[in-house]
C-alpha cells in the first residue's frame, strides 16, 4: 500500500517535470519572438534617427541653394539694378 502511493506520488510528479518543461519551452519561444521585437523596433528607431538628420541637412542645402538661386534669377537681378538706380537719383 505505501509503495503504491509513493509510486503514484513519483508519478504525479514525473508529469508535473513533463508539464513544466513545456512551459518552459514556450517562455523560452516568446522570450525570442519579443526579443525580435525589440530588435525590429530598434532598427526601427534607428532608421528613422538617421532620416531625421538626412532631413536636417537636406534643409539647410536646400536654403542655401534656394538663396543663392534666387540671387540669380534675373528677375531679382532686374530688382537689385532698379534698387541701385534708384538710390543714385
Amino acid at each position: 500500500m505505501r509503495y503504491e502511493r509513493y509510486v503514484g506520488h513519483v508519478r504525479r510528479l514525473e508529469e508535473e517535470v513533463v508539464a513544466a518543461k513545456g512551459h518552459v519551452e514556450a517562455a523560452r519561444k516568446d522570450l525570442e519572438e519579443h526579443q525580435q521585437e525589440a530588435l525590429h523596433a530598434e532598427d526601427t528607431l534607428d532608421l528613422l534617427e538617421e532620416l531625421r538628420h538626412i532631413d536636417d541637412g537636406l534643409n539647410a542645402e536646400v536654403s542655401a541653394h534656394d538663396r543663392s538661386a534666387r540671387r540669380s534669377h534675373p528677375a531679382a537681378i532686374a530688382r537689385a539694378n532698379r534698387a541701385r538706380t534708384w538710390r543714385r537719383r
